[in-house]
């Protein structure tokens, strides 16, 4: 919350209560800083367009707790995280694997082995059938599709790099309300 309210600092357009509910609602899912700030932009993005879709001529509102909060409901609804969502158990244990494998690496591009090897880790510490390298092949091409990974190439091959393409929070967010995946969307 330092971190947002530092940012903020000299910022008149905010209540302080609602920097408040920003930072918690955030610090609740995921904690990063980054995030609060995208829903303060987006919060004031609310305001403004509310503001000149009624011209009174009078100054621009404050950015109240409601418009935090419509900001932070309209963020968890983006079609990606709703697709991380409602995605196969498979697709899931990937994009956990693929994050854990970019955190080890500490680069945002990774081989696909790479993340093979995190996702059949992870199927077996938590009680789940592993699939084969060709099956998580098959997986991380149909996230592709979808646009929540970058490949290197068509080919799949263990030594093809990928990359999310979707940030790493909106998978914490996604799969936080999901009883078996929240362990793992946290870890």
């Amino acid at each position: 919350m330092a971190i947002v309210r530092a940012r903020l600092v000299g910022c008149a357009a905010f209540d302080a209560d609602a920097i408040e509910l920003c930072a918690r609602k955030v610090g609740a899912v995921s904690g990063d800083a980054r995030r609060a700030l995208d829903v303060c932009r987006r919060a004031v993005e609310i305001v403004e367009h509310e503001w000149r879709a009624q011209p009174t001529g009078q100054a621009m509102p404050m950015v109240t707790m409601m418009d935090i909060d419509r900001a932070v409901k309209e963020m968890q609804a983006a079609p990606h995280v709703a697709f991380i969502r409602n995605a196969s158990a498979q697709q899931k244990v990937f994009l956990v694997a693929m994050r854990a494998a970019m955190r080890k690496a500490g680069v945002a591009e990774v081989p696909l082995g790479d993340v093979a090897v995190v996702h059949r880790q992870l199927c077996l510490m938590h009680a789940m059938r592993a699939p084969s390298y060709e099956q998580i092949g098959v997986i991380c091409a149909q996230l592709g599709a979808s646009r929540c990974v970058l490949a290197e190439s068509s080919i799949l091959d263990v030594r093809q790099l990928v990359r999310l393409a979707v940030a790493e929070d909106d998978i914490t967010v996604a799969l936080k309300p999901d009883p078996v995946f929240s362990k793992l969307a946290t870890s």
